[in-house]
Parts: structure tokens; sequence; C-alpha cells
């Protein structure tokens, strides 16, 4: 089942395509490739970046119950909702459907822009130096927030 349309999708039963950093396992027809994880990441065979997939399985489905996982197993998920957002909603007490209003639109917007801007960055994220590049960015954010930390208290 296709919903919408890519003129650059691959064909019908092509191998997908993953992008750098994760690898593609494919599994036996019948076999559920979350079952097979499991049991490959018991054993110590699977490693981070290993994405399992079968042939024969239902995209739709598979989108479902991925995103399903990603929103409700995810951890960050609670932490930010409940006690960041929580928190800091306690100080607007008189003003709590503005507050949730504004946090509702500004996720919105901002996965929205997530999702539109990393289709539009793909082709410079295939690159492994765009990558570097990220992270090195990412790390001076980090260390600039660490050391205002460190000298503001």
């Amino acid at each position: 089942m296709t919903i919408g349309y890519d003129p650059d999708a691959p064909p019908a039963g092509a191998e997908p395509q993953f992008p750098p950093l994760l690898t593609g396992v494919e599994t036996r027809a019948g076999v559920d490739p979350f079952e097979k994880a499991v049991a490959d990441a018991q054993i110590g065979r699977a490693e981070i970046g290993m994405l399992y997939w079968s042939p024969d399985d239902d995209t739709l489905r598979a989108a479902v119950v991925f995103c399903l996982a990603i929103t409700w197993l995810n951890p960050h998920v609670y932490l930010d909702t409940v006690l960041l957002i929580g928190s800091v909603a306690t100080r607007f007490a008189d003003m709590r459907v503005a507050f949730w209003a504004g946090a509702v639109s500004s996720s919105f917007a901002f996965f929205f822009a997530l999702g539109f801007g990393a289709r539009l960055l793909a082709p410079v994220m295939a690159r492994p130096v765009s990558w570097r590049i990220l992270e090195v960015l990412i790390g001076c954010v980090m260390w600039a927030i660490a050391l205002g930390l460190i000298f503001k208290s």
C-alpha cells in the first residue's frame, strides 16, 4: 500500500536504501523483523544502527508501529512533557490555555519544519563531511552551555 506519490521512489520489490550509519538486515519471509531484532540482541549479535526489515512486511503496518514505538517508548517524551513543560507551566497557572496553545503550536511547527527540513537537507547530509561538521557544531554548543553553567554558578 502506498500513500502519496514519490517520483524518486525505488521500484516495487527493490531493496530499501538506508541513510549513512544505518545497516539494513533482511529477515526471511514469515519472520517478524522485531522478533528477529530482539532475538539477535539477546545473543549479542545486534549492533547499534541495525534496522531489521522484511520484503513481505506490510509497509503501512510497519510505519505505524514504528511511529508509535518512537512516540510512546521514547523516555524523552515523558521527560520533556511531564517534567520540563509541566514544571514551567506551573508559573503560568492563570494562563493555562494560552500556555498549552503555545506549547502545542510550537511543537507542531518544530516537527513540521524538522520533517520537511530533513527532506531538503538529505542531499547535503548524504556526505560524511556534512555529519562531521554538524557534530563539531553540536559539540561547540554543548561546551558553550557547559561553560556558561559553570561560570554562572
